[in-house]
């Protein structure tokens, strides 16, 4: 009786070995592709008919190089600057925003050529797959966290919009706790280095706070932006005017770039 008592213990115990090796292996054999579309099905699962939510963004520098006592420069807009703006999303996929505090002429905070919404809808991965190679590269911990990383690589070197970057995504959650990301031409470099923190809203995990901070090879500075999320809204009625973009004066003109046309 104790023989076989034992046996079954012995059988107990491989059989969770084993399973617990099949589990890893099977959460091994996950394609960056396979873990980009469970982001987006994730997102789909909670079934948002409409979001609005607040950013409030600051922008500012620190000195580098070339001084004995490098550190953040005092916030002025002679060096940075303060933004507001409130984001509308609609499903299937219509974004706009409009401006809540005023900013400096010709001065826009994101490219023209992208939504001023979150980039999540249902074409996110259609984006994502359709300028980006997804490769999934070593696993990574962050701040503690099991973290997926996942590297995007531009499939055309004519897009300067798009640069190669390596997200951290966390193995539970499904969400990008970490971005790197590095433009290189000829003449400069140019890093990116970003942090996103959430909360748990309506079951699903939302951004609440990022922080970048991009350094250029040729300039003493390392540019920060710290932004914060608030005010989330969902399912109420919008109207359509909210998504009307808005763009400041003489932005395209200036910069030689073509506007994003909302698709109908």
């Amino acid at each position: 009786m104790k023989t076989r008592i034992l046996l079954i213990m012995i059988a107990a115990m491989l059989f969770g070995r084993l399973a617990a090796a099949a589990a890893a292996v099977e959460k091994q054999e996950l394609t960056g592709a396979d873990i980009i579309n469970e982001i987006q099905r994730r997102f789909i699962a909670q079934d948002i008919k409409t979001m609005s939510y607040d950013e409030l963004r600051v922008h500012t520098y620190e000195m580098t190089r070339g001084t004995d006592s490098p550190g953040t420069m005092p916030l002025s807009m002679g060096n940075g600057t303060t933004l507001k703006m409130r984001y509308f999303y609609q499903a299937p996929g219509k974004h706009g925003y409009k401006l809540l505090s005023k900013t400096e002429d010709n001065y826009w905070a994101g490219s023209p050529n992208e939504p001023g919404a979150i980039a999540m809808d249902h074409g996110w991965t259609d984006k994502v797959f359709n300028s980006y190679n997804v490769e999934r590269g070593p696993d990574k911990v962050f701040k503690g966290i099991d973290c997926f990383r996942v590297t995007l690589i531009p499939k055309s070197v004519e897009n300067k919009i798009i640069f190669p970057m390596t997200w951290y995504i966390d193995k539970e959650r499904y969400i990008v706790l970490k971005f790197l990301g590095l433009v290189n031409s000829s003449d400069m470099k140019v890093s990116i280095n970003g942090v996103i923190d959430y909360e748990k809203m309506n079951d699903y995990w939302f951004p609440v706070s990022s922080k970048w901070k991009t350094k250029v090879s040729k300039l003493p500075y390392t540019f920060i932006n710290l932004s914060t999320y608030t005010n989330y809204r969902f399912n109420i009625p919008l109207a359509p005017s909210v998504f009307t973009e808005e763009f400041p004066p003489n932005w395209f003109e200036n910069l030689g770039e073509k506007p994003y046309i909302q698709q109908k």
